[in-house]
């Protein structure tokens, strides 16, 4: 266990270096592609207009040499836009490739952590995602973080649960069974209680006989 522990520091280490490596490398074709854009407008700016052939007319030197600054300007100018370029597809390859290491160390720790993970987890979850609005174009970054998918297992098995419950039907409520009254008697019972009645009002003789008969 120590071992693999020292392992996961070491890798860590490592990965942490590569992250600010790469930060430093993205931050700083960043820089130059801002330098390269204020020269790219710079240089729109400065181009004007080809000179007219009038010009050749009139006087052929001044017209070649306005023509050659020109070229040159123009020349500049399409210089920087294929600057531009190259360092836009740069980037965008260098942060293609980090994504795709990214979402594969990512789904790696979900196999290992993720409780019940099978291999229609991401797509499921992916689709659950969706569902609530979260795509890779609205999340960004977020669908590569490890983080990112524990949160929506998490959230796609409380409302799982909450779904589970709805379903569910109440069980029939037993009856409420209400208390007995006092049930006036009818016939023998009637005339008995009307004895004992009589013999506890007048406690005699021929009461306690008549309530004995």
């Amino acid at each position: 266990t120590m071992a693999v522990a020292e392992e996961r520091k070491a890798v860590e280490a490592i990965r942490s270096q590569a992250d600010e490596y790469r930060r430093e490398a993205e931050q700083a074709r960043t820089q130059q592609l801002t330098h390269l854009q204020a020269l790219e407008q710079f240089y729109e700016q400065q181009l004007g207009e080809p000179p007219p052939l009038v010009w050749a007319q009139q006087d052929a030197g001044f017209f070649i040499a306005q023509k050659e600054q020109y070229e040159a300007r123009k020349g500049k100018l399409e210089q920087a836009r294929k600057a531009i370029g190259y360092l836009q597809e740069e980037q965008a390859r260098s942060r293609q490739a980090w994504i795709v290491q990214q979402a594969n160390e990512t789904e790696a720790a979900l196999k290992d952590t993720l409780p019940g993970w099978s291999e229609a987890t991401l797509p499921e979850l992916a689709e659950y995602a969706k569902k609530l609005g979260l795509t890779p174009q609205s999340a960004e970054l977020a669908f590569v973080h490890k983080g990112f998918w524990e949160a929506l297992h998490k959230a796609k098995a409380y409302d799982q649960i909450q779904a589970d419950k709805a379903k569910l039907k109440p069980k029939s409520e037993l009856k409420k069974v209400q208390k007995p009254g006092v049930v006036a008697p009818t016939g023998k019972a009637a005339e008995r209680a009307k004895r004992e009645a009589a013999f506890n009002k007048n406690p005699s003789v021929d009461a306690l006989a008549e309530l004995l008969r």
